[in-house]
């Protein structure tokens, strides 16, 4: 699915685009697919097992949320399928990217984006909202 992907007509984009989420995207469509998957058989087999785990690594070092979306899948998985091991694929998957950039990262030199960094389309949006409706917020305090 994901070696495919890219000669689809919508995504074919991706094939020339270099971005961090064209491969997290990729990613995310083959763990939907690997879901998919594993709630059509009510079983996951150790292939399935470690393709999610790959997939869940990679897509946290894609995105620094990723590791969120592999929580979110983990837990509905785990309501579809009951398995222990599922529950630690999901840990260590979502925790590999999580040590990497807390502790591996900062030794190597490499800073964390700043939290202003992760809000920065949000401030647009509040901006194009304040000058279209100022009306909706509230003033600024006045100094005494």
């Amino acid at each position: 699915m994901a070696v495919l992907m890219p000669l689809a007509p919508p995504v074919g984009a991706f094939t020339v685009t270099l971005w961090k989420d064209v491969p997290f995207t990729i990613c995310a469509v083959a763990i939907a697919a690997c879901c998919a998957r594993i709630a059509a058989g009510r079983a996951v087999g150790l292939p399935a097992l470690l393709g999610l785990g790959v997939l869940f690594a990679l897509l946290g070092l894609f995105r620094a949320n990723g590791f969120l979306v592999a929580g979110v899948t983990v837990l509905a998985l785990v309501v579809i399928v009951r398995r222990v091991r599922l529950w630690l694929t999901g840990a260590v998957a979502a925790a590999l990217p999580l040590a990497l950039s807390t502790l591996v990262f900062p030794q190597a030199g490499i800073v964390a984006p700043s939290p202003t960094y992760v809000y920065h389309t949000a401030y647009g949006d509040i901006a194009v909202l304040y000058r279209e409706r100022p009306d909706l917020f509230t003033p600024p305090p006045t100094s005494a």
